[in-house]
């Protein structure tokens, strides 16, 4: 499959800034005055080709993907999800003559505004400027796959989100489950399901109870409710970081942790810096996803029928994972004659620091809690620890009562006491109250004497 870029160069050309370029071709193969008419001229020549295009301030807005299906029929998928620069789906297929629903152009009317365009400069035949291609075709979603994508997103959200409810949702998680693997059952009905099982947990988390707040004496109690809320929090400078293993935090924050990586394997492929690769570290970046794998693999067995809502959980971000960490794979471009040197390298930039980071070492752990979290024995492993970690905006829990405290576990305590909260609000209506009784007592007591 082919490769073209359509990158904007106004100081090259001010003319005609607009350049279809091959990423390994030292010339353009022509030159336009707009986006438009230089995609729509690429796309009437029919080639199977990954297409990347920019905004007119440089920014990558987005990719098409066409080829010829076993129908014999064009189809261009449009993608603009996580590029910068993009502009919305629709408004990009009607820029591009797509039709969304199809992903088909109307070859008549194609061949009407192409004949139009007459104002550009060819620099290179079509036929002849290509490479020999050394990419796969990436594998086509159907909008059938796309919805499906877009539920499993969603359930992972919701699993997260019951995972740290008191109550057990291991029913209604096996329903979602059957739902989304029936072909046959009407995905409108699931979306509906999962909004009335994520309104049921909120509403279960904002129940009035009697709240204590933490004080030195120790409160007696009938029962402790845990209740997660999670916000962000810029770390604290005096934190220390260092390296720790994720198999030693408890079940919750290991749950948390494959959550975060699931999503750090997402940015690290929408942020690649340099796709290519050799032999030594493509097999890194792949035995640490491995490991990742592995360990939540192991801990979902092993966890009892208590555990099931936390098994679902993790069952969902595994699948969402995979699907990430092959996105990811599938992007590095391997050359098998390279030595394993710096230069060789995979890398991606991280959005927080700005820094260049070799993608082994990025797929090699998470931030949480402030800390850099692994997924081997400190021993074993060879990176560095990132100190930024204390820096890094964090999932912290905050302790719901009169004022807002940054706890590290929210405890709420069902007492049979009146909370300190509830006693300053009765206080000054009980000395009200005995003003009002001292007064009448002094008042008969004034009369009986007379």
């Amino acid at each position: 499959m082919k490769r073209l870029q359509c990158l904007y160069r106004p100081n090259e050309n001010k003319e005609y800034p607009w350049a279809l370029k091959h990423p390994k071709v030292k010339s353009a193969l022509a030159l336009f005055k707009t986006r438009q008419e230089a995609t729509d001229w690429y796309l009437s020549l029919h080639l199977e080709c990954v297409y990347w295009f920019q905004n007119d301030k440089q920014i990558w807005a987005g990719q098409v993907i066409s080829g010829r299906e076993e129908n014999g029929e064009f189809e261009h998928e449009v993608v603009v999800d996580n590029f910068d620069g993009a502009i919305s789906f629709e408004d990009t297929c009607r820029e591009f003559h797509i039709n969304p629903s199809t992903w088909k152009r109307d070859e008549n009317e194609e061949k009407r505004r192409v004949a139009r365009i007459q104002d550009f400069k060819l620099l290179k035949d079509p036929e002849k400027y290509f490479p020999v291609e050394d990419i796969k075709r990436p594998v086509r979603k159907s909008k059938k796959d796309i919805e499906i994508a877009e539920l499993k997103a969603r359930i992972s959200e919701i699993l997260l989100l019951l995972s740290k409810s008191s109550k057990d949702y291991s029913k209604e998680i096996q329903e979602l489950n059957d739902k989304l693997n029936d072909t046959s059952s009407d995905k409108s009905e699931l979306l509906k399901r999962l909004a009335e099982l994520q309104a049921e947990v909120m509403k279960e988390n904002q129940q009035p109870v009697e709240v204590v707040e933490k004080e030195p004496e120790v409160v007696e109690v009938e029962k402790i409710v845990e209740k997660i809320v999670y916000v962000e929090k810029e770390g604290d400078n005096e934190v220390k970081v260092d390296y720790h293993n994720v198999a030693n935090y408890e079940l919750s924050d290991q749950i948390d942790a494959l959550a975060l990586y699931s999503e750090k394997i997402q940015e690290i492929s929408d942020n690649l810096t340099n796709s290519k690769t050799n032999n030594e570290d493509l097999a890194e970046i792949k035995a640490n996803i491995n490991t990742v794998n592995i360990h939540y693999s192991k801990l979902q067995k092993s966890l009892s029928k208590n555990h099931e809502t936390q098994k679902r959980t993790i069952e969902t971000l595994l699948s969402n994972l995979k699907a990430r960490s092959l996105a990811l794979i599938e992007k590095l471009e391997l050359d098998e004659n390279a030595k394993n040197t710096p230069t060789t390298k995979a890398y991606f930039r991280d959005n927080f620091t700005k820094d260049n980071v070799s993608v082994a070492e990025g797929t090699s752990f998470v931030h949480l809690n402030q800390q850099h979290v692994g997924f081997v024995e400190k021993d074993k492993y060879k990176y560095s620890v990132d100190k930024s970690a204390k820096l890094r905006k964090q999932k912290v829990v905050i302790l719901e009562s009169g004022k807002e405290v940054i706890v590290e576990k929210e405890v709420i305590r069902e007492s049979s006491k009146v909370s300190s909260i509830l006693w300053w609000i009765l206080s000054p209506l009980l000395l009200i109250s005995a003003l009002v009784l001292i007064g009448l007592l002094i008042y008969v007591g004034i009369h009986l004497s007379k």
